[in-house]
């Protein structure tokens, strides 16, 4: 990122273009031509490329991520049999807290659901690891192999 530690900014790559001379790889030498020698759609095509926003979090800052994927579409069930004819789907951003004094001016995790069809039923089982060290993981697990919290 150019011209700042933290905070928006544009990414930066350069362009050169290179002129190989030689027959074969070992005796091959490059080096690089003025711009006059490059092609100018090639440049204007890449141009977009060379220069990116970004962002970096500023220490005290707060930063959602990017959205997560579209989980699966699940119906409200009981005994695997469904109690609605839709069911929904969810996604969420996480809140990554740079400063761990400030997180009480961060935004909670943001989540958001819509309305789908052909949901399926799924049951959910407690998972343990084996124990190591008088330790072990648990988890909670999705009939279909999705670890869920």
């Amino acid at each position: 990122m150019k011209g700042a530690e933290c905070g928006a900014g544009v990414r930066e790559r350069n362009l050169s273009c290179v002129a190989h001379w030689g027959v074969s790889a070992e005796h091959a030498a490059a080096g690089t031509v003025g711009d006059e020698y490059c092609e100018e759609r090639l440049r204007r095509a890449v141009r977009q490329e060379l220069q990116q926003p970004c962002s970096v979090p500023c220490p005290g800052d707060c930063h959602l991520t990017e959205w997560s994927s579209w989980s699966s579409c699940q119906l409200t069930c009981l005994d695997g049999r469904s109690f609605e004819s839709s069911g929904r789907r969810s996604r969420s951003r996480a809140v990554i807290v740079q400063v761990i004094e400030n997180q009480d001016n961060c935004p909670e995790q943001v989540f958001e659901t819509q309305p789908c069809k052909e949901g399926k039923c799924h049951s959910y089982e407690w998972r343990t690891s084996g124990w190591k060290d008088n330790e072990r993981l648990v988890w909670c697990q999705r009939s279909d192999g999705v670890n869920v919290t």
